[in-house]
Protein backbone atom coordinates (compact mmCIF):
# COMPACT_ATOMS: atom_id res chain seq x y z
CA UNK A 1 0.00 0.00 0.00
CA UNK A 2 1.73 3.18 -0.91
CA UNK A 3 2.08 6.18 1.70
CA UNK A 4 -0.36 9.31 0.31
CA UNK A 5 1.98 12.15 -1.34
CA UNK A 6 1.94 14.90 0.85
CA UNK A 7 -0.51 18.09 -0.24
CA UNK A 8 1.53 20.64 -1.34
CA UNK A 9 -1.01 23.85 -0.09
CA UNK A 10 1.35 26.89 -0.56
CA UNK A 11 1.55 25.21 -4.54
CA UNK A 12 5.38 25.46 -4.04
CA UNK A 13 7.35 22.56 -6.10
CA UNK A 14 9.79 21.31 -2.79
CA UNK A 15 8.30 21.69 0.95
CA UNK A 16 11.80 23.29 2.93
CA UNK A 17 11.82 22.19 6.41
CA UNK A 18 11.42 24.25 9.44
CA UNK A 19 14.48 26.39 10.04
CA UNK A 20 14.35 25.68 13.72
CA UNK A 21 14.61 21.66 13.30
CA UNK A 22 17.85 22.86 10.72
CA UNK A 23 19.52 24.78 13.50
CA UNK A 24 18.27 21.78 16.21
CA UNK A 25 20.16 19.42 14.21
CA UNK A 26 23.42 21.47 13.45
CA UNK A 27 23.99 22.44 16.70
CA UNK A 28 23.89 18.32 17.49
CA UNK A 29 26.20 17.22 14.90
CA UNK A 30 28.68 20.80 16.46
CA UNK A 31 28.30 19.23 19.81
CA UNK A 32 29.69 15.64 18.55
CA UNK A 33 32.11 17.14 16.88
CA UNK A 34 33.49 19.24 19.71
CA UNK A 35 36.28 17.08 21.14
CA UNK A 36 37.71 16.66 17.61
CA UNK A 37 38.03 20.16 17.06
CA UNK A 38 38.91 21.22 19.91
CA UNK A 39 42.07 18.57 19.61
CA UNK A 40 42.84 19.44 15.81
CA UNK A 41 43.18 23.13 17.05
CA UNK A 42 45.84 22.14 19.88
CA UNK A 43 47.53 19.98 17.52
CA UNK A 44 47.61 23.00 15.11
CA UNK A 45 49.37 24.99 17.26
CA UNK A 46 52.23 22.19 18.16
CA UNK A 47 55.67 22.16 16.30
CA UNK A 48 54.81 20.28 13.18
CA UNK A 49 51.28 20.80 12.85
CA UNK A 50 48.81 18.11 11.91
CA UNK A 51 50.46 17.07 9.01
CA UNK A 52 53.65 16.77 10.78
CA UNK A 53 53.85 16.31 14.23
CA UNK A 54 51.84 13.24 14.36
CA UNK A 55 48.64 12.71 17.11
CA UNK A 56 50.37 13.12 20.46
CA UNK A 57 49.54 10.45 22.60
CA UNK A 58 48.21 11.21 26.19
CA UNK A 59 49.46 10.75 29.29
CA UNK A 60 47.84 7.42 30.03
CA UNK A 61 49.22 5.81 26.46
CA UNK A 62 52.62 6.48 27.49
CA UNK A 63 52.52 5.05 31.13
CA UNK A 64 50.28 2.21 29.77
CA UNK A 65 53.15 1.38 26.37
CA UNK A 66 56.26 2.01 29.20
CA UNK A 67 54.50 -0.50 31.36
CA UNK A 68 54.49 -3.05 28.43
CA UNK A 69 57.75 -2.41 27.22
CA UNK A 70 59.24 -2.89 30.94
CA UNK A 71 56.89 -6.22 31.25
CA UNK A 72 58.34 -7.46 27.50
CA UNK A 73 61.98 -6.73 28.37
CA UNK A 74 61.97 -8.46 31.32
CA UNK A 75 60.19 -11.35 29.98
CA UNK A 76 63.13 -11.66 27.31
CA UNK A 77 65.98 -10.69 29.17
CA UNK A 78 66.80 -7.15 28.36
CA UNK A 79 67.73 -4.03 30.56
CA UNK A 80 65.34 -1.50 30.61
CA UNK A 81 67.17 2.09 30.40
CA UNK A 82 67.31 2.31 34.26
CA UNK A 83 68.66 -1.28 34.70
CA UNK A 84 71.62 0.05 32.05
CA UNK A 85 72.08 3.40 33.93
CA UNK A 86 72.78 1.35 37.24
CA UNK A 87 74.78 -1.05 35.53
CA UNK A 88 77.38 1.79 34.43
CA UNK A 89 80.91 1.72 35.78
CA UNK A 90 81.45 4.53 38.25
CA UNK A 91 84.24 6.59 37.01
CA UNK A 92 88.12 5.87 38.35
CA UNK A 93 88.90 8.71 40.38
CA UNK A 94 92.77 8.76 40.74
CA UNK A 95 94.52 9.70 43.51
CA UNK A 96 97.19 13.02 43.63
CA UNK A 97 100.38 11.77 42.14
CA UNK A 98 103.35 10.47 44.03
CA UNK A 99 105.85 12.11 41.68
CA UNK A 100 105.99 14.52 39.10
CA UNK A 101 108.56 13.34 36.24
CA UNK A 102 110.10 15.69 33.39
CA UNK A 103 111.15 13.16 30.81
CA UNK A 104 113.87 14.51 28.05
CA UNK A 105 115.79 12.05 25.26
CA UNK A 106 113.43 9.68 25.60
CA UNK A 107 113.89 7.76 22.22
CA UNK A 108 110.27 5.45 22.90
CA UNK A 109 108.53 8.42 22.52
CA UNK A 110 110.34 9.72 19.99
CA UNK A 111 108.96 7.67 17.27
CA UNK A 112 105.34 7.09 16.07
CA UNK A 113 102.05 8.94 15.56
CA UNK A 114 102.20 9.77 20.02
CA UNK A 115 99.75 6.90 20.34
CA UNK A 116 102.53 4.95 22.45
CA UNK A 117 103.44 8.10 24.33
CA UNK A 118 99.78 9.00 25.23
CA UNK A 119 99.35 5.11 26.28
CA UNK A 120 102.00 5.32 28.37
CA UNK A 121 101.27 8.49 30.10
CA UNK A 122 98.24 7.10 31.08
CA UNK A 123 99.40 4.06 32.39
CA UNK A 124 102.34 5.90 34.45
CA UNK A 125 99.30 8.18 35.74
CA UNK A 126 97.48 5.35 37.44
CA UNK A 127 100.87 3.88 39.21
CA UNK A 128 101.10 7.50 40.75
CA UNK A 129 103.71 8.94 38.27
CA UNK A 130 102.25 11.91 36.56
CA UNK A 131 104.58 13.03 33.53
CA UNK A 132 104.68 16.87 33.35
CA UNK A 133 105.98 19.17 30.80
CA UNK A 134 107.21 21.85 33.44
CA UNK A 135 110.52 21.90 34.53
CA UNK A 136 109.43 24.17 37.70
CA UNK A 137 107.53 21.96 39.17
CA UNK A 138 109.26 18.68 38.48
CA UNK A 139 109.82 16.62 41.06
CA UNK A 140 112.00 13.95 39.20
CA UNK A 141 113.61 14.46 35.82
CA UNK A 142 114.24 11.01 33.50
CA UNK A 143 116.95 10.81 30.75
CA UNK A 144 119.10 8.19 28.98
CA UNK A 145 122.55 10.25 30.06
CA UNK A 146 123.56 13.53 31.26
CA UNK A 147 122.49 15.72 28.17
CA UNK A 148 122.26 19.68 27.40
CA UNK A 149 118.39 19.57 26.31
CA UNK A 150 116.58 22.86 27.43
CA UNK A 151 114.23 20.59 29.82
CA UNK A 152 117.35 19.04 31.67
CA UNK A 153 119.03 22.28 32.04
CA UNK A 154 115.57 24.18 32.70
CA UNK A 155 114.70 21.14 35.60
CA UNK A 156 118.15 21.06 37.09
CA UNK A 157 117.58 24.38 38.69
CA UNK A 158 115.35 22.74 40.99
CA UNK A 159 117.50 19.87 42.12
CA UNK A 160 115.38 17.24 41.26
CA UNK A 161 115.77 13.44 41.65
CA UNK A 162 117.32 12.53 37.92
CA UNK A 163 116.62 9.21 37.38
CA UNK A 164 117.74 6.75 33.82
CA UNK A 165 114.71 6.84 31.36
CA UNK A 166 115.44 2.72 32.09
CA UNK A 167 113.09 4.17 35.32
CA UNK A 168 110.16 4.68 32.88
CA UNK A 169 110.62 1.38 31.24
CA UNK A 170 110.65 -0.96 34.15
CA UNK A 171 107.46 0.32 35.38
CA UNK A 172 105.80 0.32 32.12
CA UNK A 173 106.96 -3.69 31.47
CA UNK A 174 106.13 -4.33 34.93
CA UNK A 175 102.58 -1.65 35.64
CA UNK A 176 103.84 -1.07 38.84
CA UNK A 177 105.65 1.98 40.55
CA UNK A 178 109.32 1.02 41.45
CA UNK A 179 111.83 2.25 43.41
CA UNK A 180 112.90 5.43 42.25
CA UNK A 181 116.21 5.53 44.27
CA UNK A 182 116.83 2.26 42.07
CA UNK A 183 117.40 4.01 39.18
CA UNK A 184 119.29 7.22 39.76
CA UNK A 185 121.26 8.34 36.31
CA UNK A 186 124.79 7.45 36.20
CA UNK A 187 126.77 8.89 33.35
CA UNK A 188 130.33 8.84 34.28
CA UNK A 189 131.77 9.43 30.46
CA UNK A 190 128.97 12.49 30.46
CA UNK A 191 130.53 13.84 33.82
CA UNK A 192 134.29 13.86 32.37
CA UNK A 193 132.67 15.34 28.97
CA UNK A 194 131.44 18.22 31.06
CA UNK A 195 133.44 18.62 34.07
CA UNK A 196 131.54 18.12 36.56
CA UNK A 197 129.78 15.29 38.74
CA UNK A 198 125.72 15.07 38.69
CA UNK A 199 125.36 14.51 42.06
CA UNK A 200 127.49 17.75 42.94
CA UNK A 201 125.21 19.83 40.86
CA UNK A 202 122.21 18.69 42.52
CA UNK A 203 123.47 19.53 45.73
CA UNK A 204 124.53 22.80 44.86
CA UNK A 205 121.04 23.46 43.28
CA UNK A 206 119.46 22.65 46.49
CA UNK A 207 121.54 25.45 48.00
CA UNK A 208 120.87 27.62 45.56
CA UNK A 209 117.05 27.53 45.53
CA UNK A 210 116.64 28.86 42.06
CA UNK A 211 118.74 32.03 42.62
CA UNK A 212 121.93 30.73 40.41
CA UNK A 213 121.69 33.69 38.41
CA UNK A 214 120.07 36.61 40.44
CA UNK A 215 123.16 38.56 41.09
CA UNK A 216 124.23 38.98 37.26
CA UNK A 217 123.06 41.70 34.78
CA UNK A 218 122.84 39.34 31.26
CA UNK A 219 122.14 40.48 27.52
CA UNK A 220 121.68 38.04 24.58
CA UNK A 221 121.55 39.54 20.83
CA UNK A 222 118.56 38.22 19.21
CA UNK A 223 119.44 36.36 16.75
CA UNK A 224 121.96 33.58 19.20
CA UNK A 225 122.00 30.40 18.26
CA UNK A 226 119.59 28.39 20.19
CA UNK A 227 117.82 30.99 20.15
CA UNK A 228 116.99 34.18 22.43
CA UNK A 229 114.26 32.27 24.23
CA UNK A 230 116.05 29.71 25.54
CA UNK A 231 118.89 31.27 27.00
CA UNK A 232 116.06 33.77 28.90
CA UNK A 233 114.61 30.69 29.76
CA UNK A 234 117.67 29.44 31.54
CA UNK A 235 119.08 32.49 33.28
CA UNK A 236 115.18 33.10 34.36
CA UNK A 237 114.73 29.72 35.81
CA UNK A 238 118.35 30.49 38.25
CA UNK A 239 116.49 33.68 39.54
CA UNK A 240 118.07 36.38 36.63
CA UNK A 241 117.15 38.56 34.55
CA UNK A 242 118.21 38.29 30.64
CA UNK A 243 117.56 41.39 28.21
CA UNK A 244 117.82 40.94 24.40
CA UNK A 245 120.81 43.15 23.21
CA UNK A 246 120.44 45.61 19.78
CA UNK A 247 121.98 48.48 18.55
CA UNK A 248 119.33 50.25 20.72
CA UNK A 249 119.08 48.90 23.73
CA UNK A 250 120.13 50.59 26.42
CA UNK A 251 122.76 49.32 29.24
CA UNK A 252 121.35 49.63 32.51
CA UNK A 253 123.76 50.14 35.66
CA UNK A 254 124.79 46.98 37.46
CA UNK A 255 123.40 46.09 40.31
CA UNK A 256 125.38 45.34 43.67
CA UNK A 257 125.43 41.90 45.07
CA UNK A 258 122.70 41.36 48.15
CA UNK A 259 124.92 39.13 50.06
CA UNK A 260 128.62 39.66 48.51
CA UNK A 261 129.75 36.09 50.51
CA UNK A 262 126.91 34.38 48.48
CA UNK A 263 129.37 34.00 44.97
CA UNK A 264 132.50 35.37 43.32
CA UNK A 265 132.48 38.60 43.93
CA UNK A 266 134.66 39.14 39.98
CA UNK A 267 131.29 37.81 38.49
CA UNK A 268 129.19 40.68 39.11
CA UNK A 269 131.59 43.45 38.05
CA UNK A 270 130.78 42.46 34.56
CA UNK A 271 127.96 42.52 32.58
CA UNK A 272 127.59 39.61 30.25
CA UNK A 273 126.53 39.50 26.41
CA UNK A 274 125.56 36.10 24.79
CA UNK A 275 126.38 35.90 21.88
CA UNK A 276 127.73 34.04 18.36
CA UNK A 277 130.84 34.87 16.30
CA UNK A 278 129.03 35.74 13.08
CA UNK A 279 129.42 38.94 11.12
CA UNK A 280 125.99 40.59 12.39
CA UNK A 281 127.07 39.80 15.47
CA UNK A 282 130.39 40.88 16.14
CA UNK A 283 128.89 44.67 14.67
CA UNK A 284 127.49 44.97 18.26
CA UNK A 285 130.09 44.25 20.05
CA UNK A 286 131.57 47.44 19.93
CA UNK A 287 128.54 49.30 20.86
CA UNK A 288 128.04 47.01 24.14
CA UNK A 289 131.27 47.24 25.41
CA UNK A 290 131.58 51.43 25.15
CA UNK A 291 127.67 51.29 26.78
CA UNK A 292 128.84 49.00 29.44
CA UNK A 293 132.09 51.13 30.04
CA UNK A 294 130.03 54.36 30.50
CA UNK A 295 128.45 52.78 33.15
CA UNK A 296 131.31 52.33 35.65
CA UNK A 297 130.58 48.45 34.78
CA UNK A 298 133.46 45.89 32.61
CA UNK A 299 131.83 44.06 29.28
CA UNK A 300 132.48 40.56 29.13
CA UNK A 301 131.20 39.21 25.49
CA UNK A 302 130.71 35.52 25.78
CA UNK A 303 129.92 32.58 24.00
CA UNK A 304 126.37 30.63 25.01
CA UNK A 305 128.50 27.87 26.84
CA UNK A 306 129.13 30.29 29.79
CA UNK A 307 125.28 30.29 30.61
CA UNK A 308 124.58 26.82 29.56
CA UNK A 309 127.33 25.12 31.51
CA UNK A 310 127.13 27.54 34.40
CA UNK A 311 123.34 26.19 34.51
CA UNK A 312 124.02 22.63 34.23
CA UNK A 313 126.85 22.54 36.95
CA UNK A 314 125.22 25.10 38.99
CA UNK A 315 128.40 26.76 39.86
CA UNK A 316 129.49 30.45 39.14
CA UNK A 317 132.90 30.27 37.56
CA UNK A 318 134.29 32.06 35.17
CA UNK A 319 136.48 30.17 32.03
CA UNK A 320 138.72 32.44 29.52
CA UNK A 321 137.59 30.15 26.87
CA UNK A 322 133.97 31.36 27.10
CA UNK A 323 134.76 35.08 25.79
CA UNK A 324 135.06 36.44 22.54
CA UNK A 325 138.35 38.77 22.33
CA UNK A 326 137.69 42.18 21.64
CA UNK A 327 138.15 43.02 17.68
Amino acid sequence: MRTPARINIDGKENETPSSRGAKDRAAAKLHDQAADIALYEKERKRAGGVVFGGRRRSSEDQISNMSRKRSNSKDEGVATDEDARGAKKAKKTREPPVMRLLVTGYKRWATGSGKREVEDKSRLRDMGVLVTQDPAHCTHLAAPALLRTKKFVLALAGGPMVLSTEFVDDCLAKNQLLQAEDYLLNDPAGEQKQGFKLSDAISRAKDHRGQLFKDLSIYCTENVKGGFDTYKAIVEANGGMCTMYNARTKIAPTKVAADPDSIDPDMTDYVYLLSDSSSAETQLWPRFRESVRKCGSVPRISQTDFCLLTALRQELHWNESYEHKER
